[in-house]
């Protein structure tokens, strides 16, 4: 009789680890599966032509015994006989790699197997950082002119965030003009003020405790935030049209830095606005013209947890990602869509990148010479209870600058050139970054915060569009990671199905037990396993008449 016929597959079912992909791939070596939390559950379905499920043996096995023993990996049983779990504990706080091999032999001694690479990565924790809020050189609308006057003839108000100021140039800091009339933005060499204006998105005011500002001004400047004056540097308290600097600003001190920390009540979520009026320390004449130097910074201190807090790691550094790197998606806003279609884009392990040298994926792979201004990215994850998080954080790793938007909504602007469509008010995949960064700059992990509510439960979509400045740059680099701050307790949902009395709870919360009691008194493990159902633990039994009680207990 010919040979049985015998498959094997690995469907992952974690939210950070499913690839419907790979179950139709013939070479499983290069598959990477990351965890969030532990243990991990995966699962194993086998198909054999003349041998009972129930009859087929398996085992599993892993290449770095010292992260994951042999006694780290379970094979549980599942009410679908051609079903089998991988419950996956490696031992407590490790981290790196494994390739761990799934093998199944039938009745007549016939073997098949697959491997996959395991890896345990940590979150950076938020306060390893503060918040990025504006850089060095951002990207800045000014006016070199004097303001426009208002219905009742005064300047308009430009620190207002709903101002519009779509008609004022924009170009990245930091801004200078000498003495002797040369310069970055010369329009009005007479003019006393020169104003600016920014934005920048926060995620969750919450998760921030303290603002550290920088200023370079010369002579004076006034910072608004969102419309509220928070700096007065070298000026008066009352600032009118005529107002100059209380002193000149001269040599090396026209390009130092001014710091100042403030209370972060005046954030709010979502899209925040600085505004800037720089003046001069005398009013300009064609004998002394306008000089001047501008440049602002704006980090965030992270609120500090009154408890440490748990993490759930829920896209790690060195993920998988699908990428563009053509330039047919110009001007077309469907990739950052949860629906797009991205079966034709490239797949590569973070970082990515060009021209660095120590990227795990090169980008650039039907160009000679880079010739785009931005590649795209884009990745699937799971959440289970987007409730279970009170704060998210985002680091990322990019050369040289980066839009990121989550579930489609724009969350993160950074360093990138906004040229501002009537049709869509999001940077396009043409713009330019603002302005190139320092040397080894793409090694630094900025910090990011963001709301937590715009997680759904089951699938999330995260895409990302990394852009250059100059075109003739050289390199571009990305990677990324999210984690999320879990709250105190997990959320246990319950519900009666068929008979059956059915517990779920997020797989984010590493070790947490199952107890079951019938008088609140004694307290015993639950009898059977929890199984994986997608990014949730799931623990079922038949309803037995007797008052039964269940909790989770914390590791």
């Amino acid at each position: 009789r010919p040979p049985p016929c015998k498959t094997l597959c690995s469907h992952r079912l974690h939210p950070l680890l499913h690839h419907s992909r790979f179950a139709n791939r013939q070479v499983f070596k290069h598959d990477l599966v990351v965890a969030e939390s532990l243990p991990q559950f995966h699962r194993i379905r086998v198909t054999d032509i003349d041998t009972a499920p129930e009859l087929l043996r398996f085992d599993a096995s892993s290449s770095n015994t010292e992260m994951l023993p042999a006694s780290g990996i379970e094979i549980l049983d599942d009410p679908d006989d051609t079903i089998r779990w991988l419950r996956i504990t490696p031992k407590q706080g490790s981290s790196g790699q494994t390739s761990i091999t799934v093998s199944v032999e039938d009745e007549h001694g016939e073997t098949a197997s697959r491997t996959f690479i395991f890896s345990i990565t940590s979150p950076l924790p938020p306060g390893s950082s503060d918040i990025t809020l504006i850089e060095p050189g951002n990207t800045w609308r000014y006016f070199a002119f004097d303001l426009p006057l208002d219905k009742e003839g005064n300047p308009v108000d430009f620190t207002a965030p709903d101002f519009d100021d779509s008609k004022w140039p924009i170009r990245a800091a930091e801004f200078r003009r000498g003495k002797n009339g040369s310069g970055s933005i010369g329009d009005n060499p007479y003019r006393i003020a020169t104003y600016f204006r920014t934005q920048f998105e926060v995620g969750l005011p919450a998760s921030i405790s303290l603002l550290k500002l920088r200023l370079m001004r010369d002579d004076g400047a006034a910072v608004y935030l969102n419309g509220t004056r928070v700096w007065t540097s070298n000026l008066p308290q009352y600032i009118g049209p005529e107002t100059v600097a209380l002193s000149d600003v001269d040599g090396d001190f026209e390009t130092q830095w001014h710091t100042l920390d403030i209370t972060p009540e005046l954030l709010v979520q979502g899209t925040n606005t600085v505004a800037v009026e720089l003046r001069q320390s005398v009013k300009p004449t064609t004998l002394a013209e306008t000089d001047f130097a501008f440049d602002f910074t704006m980090t965030a201190v992270p609120t500090a947890a009154a408890n440490p807090p748990t993490f759930g790691n829920i896209i790690p550094p060195g993920a998988e990602w699908a990428y563009w790197d053509q330039h047919a998606n110009s001007g077309n806003a469907a990739w950052r869509n949860a629906a797009a279609d991205d079966s034709s884009w490239a797949r590569g392990m973070a970082p990515l990148g060009y021209g660095h040298g120590t990227e795990s994926t090169v980008v650039n792979r039907y160009n000679g010479a880079f010739t785009n201004k931005s590649v795209l990215f884009r990745k699937y994850f799971d959440i289970a209870d987007p409730d279970a998080y009170t704060t998210l954080h985002l680091f990322m790793q990019r050369d040289d600058g980066a839009v990121v938007y989550l579930n489609g909504t724009r969350i993160i602007i950074d360093n990138v050139s906004n040229t501002v469509t009537s049709s869509d008010p999001n940077p396009q995949p043409e713009d330019y970054a603002a302005s190139p960064i320092a040397a080894n700059g793409h090694t630094i992990w900025r910090h990011y915060s963001v709301d937590p509510r715009l997680l759904i439960s089951g699938q999330n979509f995260i895409a990302i569009s990394v852009h250059q400045s100059p075109i003739t740059e050289s390199a571009l680099y990305f990677d990324l990671q999210l984690s999320g701050e879990l709250s105190p307790m997990p959320n246990l949902k319950a519900d009666v199905i068929s008979g059956n009395m059915r517990l779920r709870w997020s797989a984010a919360y590493t070790g947490w037990q199952l107890q079951k009691s019938t008088d609140l008194k004694n307290w015993l493990p639950a009898a059977i396993q929890p199984a994986a159902e997608g990014s949730n633990l799931k623990y079922s039994e038949p309803l037995s008449g007797d008052r039964c009680f269940y909790r989770l207990v914390a590791p």
